[in-house]
């Protein structure tokens, strides 16, 4: 394995916690406020947003369910596996 294929799946590895950080702080409310509440919606807020102008939260009594993380993190992890994949052929092809 190449030294820029173990450093891009580090900055995967390193996004997906940042987006596992930002489920765990909106789950608390007075979190999202806090300097690192605000700090992760900044890092992952572009992202996500792609997908929250699609999906609608979901309203269920007085509950407001954000689905778009979900999908978010499946296309995540479809996208860190189709690089994945594509680099090692184009390394292999060298």
């Amino acid at each position: 394995m190449s030294a820029l294929t173990t450093i891009v799946q580090g900055l995967f590895s390193a996004y997906w916690y940042v987006l596992l950080a930002t489920a765990v702080v909106g789950l608390v409310p007075d979190l999202r406020e806090t300097q690192v509440g605000q700090l992760l919606s900044r890092v992952t807020d572009p992202y996500l947003n792609i997908y929250r102008r699609v999906v609608r939260p979901l309203v269920v009594g007085q509950i407001t369910l954000d689905l778009s993380w979900m999908i978010g993190v499946a296309v995540f992890f479809v996208i860190e596996e189709a690089v994945g994949s594509v680099m090692t052929r184009l390394l292999m092809n060298v």
